[in-house]
């Protein structure tokens, strides 16, 4: 069986070549219906995104719980703009296979550290971790 680190490199992998198809598939509509600095702004993106994909920073076993048979949670480092950010996953085996089963981003606010000066984040509520899944309304 695969280990948590392949899955997770593979999926990263397969997220990559698909940013490309999408580039590649937009492209021409870009150019059609956008000016010539909204495409090129729309270009820069793509080649900072594909000069610097998601890259696995680290992999650890975590405790399972529920019908999960084993965990494990993954950090990723990432470009959004030029702004670099991390995600965290975590990975659960179902079944005998690993599936993603929540995805974190770093918060925003207070770049991962769950603090504002001395207080407590109030947008991560001092997670450092904020899972969009769970607070879309």
């Amino acid at each position: 069986m695969e280990s948590s680190e392949e899955f997770i490199q593979r999926f990263l992998d397969e997220a990559a070549k698909l940013n490309t198809l999408q580039f590649e598939t937009r492209a021409p509509f870009y150019q059609k219906f956008f000016s010539k600095e909204q495409f090129e702004y729309f270009f820069d993106s793509f080649k900072r995104r594909e000069a610097s994909p998601e890259q696995l920073v680290s992999i650890e076993t975590v405790a399972s719980e529920g019908t999960c048979e084993q965990k494990a949670r993954a950090i990723t480092a990432h470009l959004i703009g030029k702004n670099p950010r991390r995600a965290r996953y975590t990975l659960c085996i179902n079944d005998g296979q690993w599936e993603i089963s929540g995805i974190e981003s770093e918060c925003w606010l207070c770049n991962g550290n769950g603090l504002r000066g001395q207080q407590k984040c109030e947008q991560c509520e001092g997670n450092g971790w904020i899972n969009y899944a769970r607070t879309a309304t």
